[in-house]
Parts: structure tokens; sequence; C-alpha cells
């Protein structure tokens, strides 16, 4: 969010401001100018606005601006090399989309775990939540990538299992079609809205409105097996976004779909890994597993053999501890920054 003298809409509890308090770093936040993403033109490329924008917001408030670039996945390398044509790096710092420390190799660059941070703040850990259910996939945005699993599994979906398919957008869809894909447009998207349960469908759609997504309450998080069918990001680019954090926090059982090397980058970060089933592979390779899991009828059995790794990973990401590891790289790159500018 904008500090509240750029933005009369600021909220300090859904700012950077607060996450940095979270952490325990709000000494270093006051010497900070955060700067949302919808205050900037990243799409459209217009990276002179940018930068005056961005000189702007430095001259009005004497501090660093930082760019919050850490809650969408974005072409970031394109984009700062275009915007450092107009402004020098030294005069701005920029919270990455990428939660892997070693992918934010520019000075003024570095990851910022967002969502995870809004999970804490929402006081929503759901430690004793019940599994009720076998198996859930909850999916928003259609991408290419969600609708070939949701086309996969749909015949092996039972009556236990949590399965949603929303449509309140089609931004995008296209640009996620690999190129040699012959389905048309319609065929894919006339098969969704689609849930095996009509309550459990998770959005309006007569306003297209997620609802709760900062919660865990959504039954898919009741479900033994999570699929998280994270949104693609441009290149390698690596995005835990709610889905991935709900499943942990929510003590599911969980297989990172769509994001190639998702599981590789979570295992670096201290989360153990379910190998059977989720392993770092391309997703046409994991849809297979994933009809085969839908087919098992010991899923339950399949949960409770795993209780070691999936409690240890709910202890690890509802820590404080945890999430302060992760904001370590950004505050002391954003200290170093600030020294040299």
């Amino acid at each position: 969010m904008l500090e509240n003298y750029w933005n009369i809409d600021y909220v300090y509890n859904q700012s950077h401001r607060n996450h940095f308090d979270y952490v325990e770093q709000g000494l270093l936040a006051k010497h900070l100018s955060f700067v949302c993403d919808n205050s900037l033109r990243i799409n459209q490329m217009d990276v002179l606005h940018d930068a005056e924008f961005i000189i702007k917001c430095q001259k009005q408030t004497g501090r660093m601006p930082v760019l919050c670039l850490d809650s969408n996945p974005y072409d970031v390398e394109t984009y700062l090399t275009e915007l450092e044509k107009h402004i020098d790096h030294k005069n701005f710092f920029v919270f990455n989309p990428d939660i892997r420390s070693e992918q934010s190799t520019r000075l003024n660059l570095a990851p910022w775990p967002s969502w995870l941070i809004n999970q804490h703040l929402h006081k929503n850990m759901q430690t004793g939540q019940p599994k009720t259910c076998r198996i859930s996939f909850l999916s928003g945005v259609p991408r290419y990538h969600r609708l070939l699993l949701f086309r996969q599994i749909k015949s092996w979906v039972r009556d236990n299992d949590v399965v949603v398919v929303n449509s309140f957008s089609q931004s995008n869809f296209w640009n996620f079609l690999p190129t040699n894909t012959v389905a048309g447009y319609d065929q894919w998207l006339d098969q969704i809205p689609w849930s095996n349960k009509l309550e459990y469908f998770d959005t309006d759609q007569s306003c297209s409105v997620a609802n709760n997504q900062a919660g865990n309450k959504h039954p898919a998080y009741t479900a033994c097996v999570n699929i998280t069918g994270e949104t693609l990001g441009h290149g390698t680019q690596v995005l835990p976004s709610e889905k991935t954090w709900k499943a942990y926090r929510s003590g599911c059982l969980v297989i990172n779909y769509g994001i190639q090397d998702m599981p590789d980058a979570l295992e670096n970060l201290g989360i153990e890994i379910w190998k059977e089933y989720d392993i770092s592979q391309p997703s046409d390779v994991k849809c297979s597993k994933i009809v085969e899991l839908f087919q098992r009828d010991d899923i339950e059995d399949l949960y409770h053999q795993q209780r070691s790794m999936i409690r240890h990973n709910q202890n690890l990401v509802n820590s404080l501890d945890f999430v302060k590891k992760l904001a370590q790289t950004a505050v002391e790159k954003l200290k170093t920054h600030m020294e040299t500018a």
C-alpha cells in the first residue's frame, strides 16, 4: 500500500509497513516509502511514468521508495532493465515476487514473503482443523495447466472430494496455452465453472469477487490432500501465494502443481516434500500422477502415514521465526542498499 499522504485509502492493517512491524523491523520501515504495484504501469511498460513517480515519491517523502512487486508474477527483469534507463538503481528498491533469494542478484532487488505474512496477520491458524474430505483442488482464474488437470481428473472426482474450477476472470488465458494447442478457447471455458458440490463455490459469479482470500475457511482445506495449482510465472519464477501457504498452515498433505520448481524451492526453505507425488516435474507429467492419486482408495491412510511430515510443515510455516527468516534477505539487502545510495 502507499503511504497515507499518497493515498487516502491507505489501510495500515493491509500495508507493507504492518509487515515490517510484524517481523520486528519497524525502525527500518520508518526510512522507507512503500509503493504498491497498482500505482505503477508495469504491464504497459510505461517506465517513464514510473521513473517520474519514484523520483517524486523520494523528493516528497525523503525516504527510500520500495516498489512492492511481491504479490503478483511480473517480468521483473525486463521491467527493471527498461526502468533503470531513466532512473539510477540506487534511488529505489524492489521486492521480488520470487521467494528464492538466489534469484535476486540485483543490488536493489530482494524477495518479500507478503502472502505468508498476510496469512499470519489474519490470525487464521487452524491447527486442529479436522480432515473430512479426500482430495481438494481449488482453481480461481482459468489457466491452461489448471484446466488441463481439471479435464483429466473430472471423471475420477468423488463425493468426498472438493474440486472447484471458478470462472470469474478470463484474463491472460491465451498467454498460457502452448503454441501447439488446438483446443479452442470456447471449448475449454464452456466446461466451467464446475464443482462437484454447489456449496463449494468460493466466488460470487455475478460480481466476480473471490471470498475470504486471506482465510482458511474453504472446505478445500479440510481435505487430506490439497493440490495447490499456483499461477505459472515468468520463466522459472517461484511465487508461493495464499494457495500454498493455506494448504500447509491447515495441515494438508500438499502437492505443488503448476510451477515445476516449486517443490525444490520449498524444500530449500525447510519444508518437507511428499516425494511420492510432489517432485519437481512439468505439469503434464504431474497430471498423470495426480490422476493416479484420485483413483486410490487409501487416501486417509496415506495422510496418516505422513503425519510427522505434515506436523513439521504446519509448525514451520505457522512460526514467526520462519517468517522472519524469509524476510531476512530483504532486510539485509535494504540496509546495505540504503548505506550505499
